[in-house]
């Protein structure tokens, strides 16, 4: 118990010195913010793609009622191309994240050694490798779709114990997927290899550091949430103010500062994140973190986990 209760505390730590590199060079930032702007543009084209091909309606068109009328070919197909344009989504939106998270994890190593690197350094160092990173992508793309899917046929199962199960077996699978691809990009981008391999690799330092990896992340995942959750309050109640005074453009600005507020946390989220992970790739290749974090503190880490283990 005590054990457990040291390793929290060092990852807690550990994430908060994270964020403190991220406060101190806030053009680390730039990366998660150009790859949030592109995503935004391919989900508008991506949501007009969809209207145009009348999948909302063939996905939203209540089971029931299409059992009673008979499901005509026309809403099969469109169906059908809903899976494949929600794969092709996950697939452009998921290539562009992992180019930018490519290019800070690129930025954060730079700034280990001393060096300089610019914006478009960044991103030559991550299209370097940008094999690899579209493999990875579209596996993830790919765990994604299934995730969805699974959640999606408990969601329109109408049975509560059936909805339940799909949506822990789609939480199972996106951790599962995190836990394995955990380090994969720095293995990438500083080991240079291939896509498979490099899971493999990051499932290897991932049980070295499995402790900080897992409770650190939960750490981190915890304050975002919680700052995710505070941030959305004055949209919310702008957006309820507006429906109860049956006031379109204060539901609107209210809907607007909700996902504005998200979309500002899960940047942040993400970048900390980033840097988090390559904080311990540093250490369990190298033995030490290159002062973005206490090294101190992370020995102490892996010095419980290696006695744990």
């Amino acid at each position: 118990m005590n054990r457990n209760r040291n390793t929290f505390r060092n990852s807690s730590a550990l994430a908060r010195q994270s964020w403190q590199v991220l406060t101190k060079d806030r053009s680390l930032l730039a990366y998660p913010l150009v790859g949030g702007a592109l995503c935004l543009g391919v989900s508008i084209v991506f949501g007009i793609m969809l209207a145009v091909a009348g999948v909302f309606r063939a996905f939203t068109t209540n089971s029931d009622s299409l059992e009673r009328a008979g499901r005509s070919s026309t809403a099969d197909g469109a169906y059908i191309v809903g899976l494949i344009i929600l794969f092709l989504y996950y697939l452009v939106t998921y290539t562009i994240m992992t180019i930018a998270n490519a290019a800070l994890t690129a930025k954060a190593r730079a700034k280990i050694e001393g060096e300089a690197m610019t914006l478009q350094e960044g991103y030559n160092a991550a299209m370097a490798k940008f094999g690899p990173l579209f493999g990875f992508a579209a596996i993830a793309a790919t765990v994604g779709v299934i995730a969805s899917g699974l959640r999606n046929s408990g969601r329109d199962s109408k049975n509560f114990g059936a909805m339940i199960i799909g949506a822990i077996l789609s939480a199972t699978v996106l951790a599962a997927w995190s836990v394995i691809s955990y380090l994969a990009i720095p293995v990438i981008m500083f080991e240079g290899l291939g896509t498979f391999p490099a899971l493999k690799r990051s499932m290897q330092l991932f049980r070295q550091t499995w402790g900080e990896s897992l409770i650190g992340g939960l750490s981190l995942g915890c304050t975002f949430g919680l700052l995710t959750l505070a941030s959305m309050v004055p949209g919310v109640l702008i957006a309820v103010v507006g429906a109860a005074s049956n006031a379109p453009f204060l539901l609107f600005v209210g809907i607007v500062l909700a996902v504005v507020a998200i979309a500002i946390v899960a940047l942040l989220a993400g970048a900390v994140n980033t840097i988090f992970r390559v904080s311990l790739y540093r250490y369990a290749t190298q033995g030490n973190t290159g002062g973005l974090l206490d090294d101190a503190l992370v020995r102490e880490a892996f010095q419980t986990n290696q006695s744990a283990s």
